[in-house]
């Protein structure tokens, strides 16, 4: 039995050791969210290249769908600021898109596997109006995170 124990916690350190990434070399919280460009006012901003970026089509159907009379831009980062302010979460953890049309992406981000979780989109329905669809992307998503696109009405 005491065999099991002595075994089990090298085992259990290495393990956790094992998903760390280098700590020593700097490390912008953009590359740590697998983006390819700087980090501007908090958010990764994409390179520009020739080809733009397209929104994705996501496959299940949205758990939160709000409609906001503002900009893309304006909910977005409303979005962006609250994700910051009221979940106190590290740049590390979640990553905003910004596509070739103005709509946005927000999404929860494993800084060590690099899986997405819960996705934040703000499509661009017209000039000044936008809808905010909310996936939870396999995840149980809690009353706080269902509430959340409601900070940005």
């Amino acid at each position: 039995m005491q065999w099991k124990k002595i075994l089990f916690w090298p085992c259990f350190c290495l393990s956790i050791l094992a998903g760390c990434t280098d700590l020593a070399s700097p490390v912008s919280s953009c590359e740590l969210a697998g983006e390819k460009g700087k980090l501007v006012n908090g958010q990764c901003v994409s390179k520009k290249n020739d080809t733009p970026i397209l929104m994705p089509e996501r496959n299940s159907a949205p758990v939160v769908t709000i409609s906001v009379d503002k900009p893309v831009d304006e909910v977005g980062s409303c979005l962006h600021s609250n994700m910051q302010s009221r979940f106190k979460l590290p740049s590390e953890f979640y990553k905003v898109i910004v596509y070739a049309n103005g709509s946005q992406t927000l999404a929860l981000v494993n800084p060590f596997t690099k899986l997405e979780g819960l996705q934040i989109d703000v499509v661009k329905a017209g000039p000044n109006h936008s809808i905010v669809n909310l996936y939870d992307n396999g995840m149980v998503i809690s009353k706080a995170w269902q509430q959340f696109p409601n900070l940005c009405l």
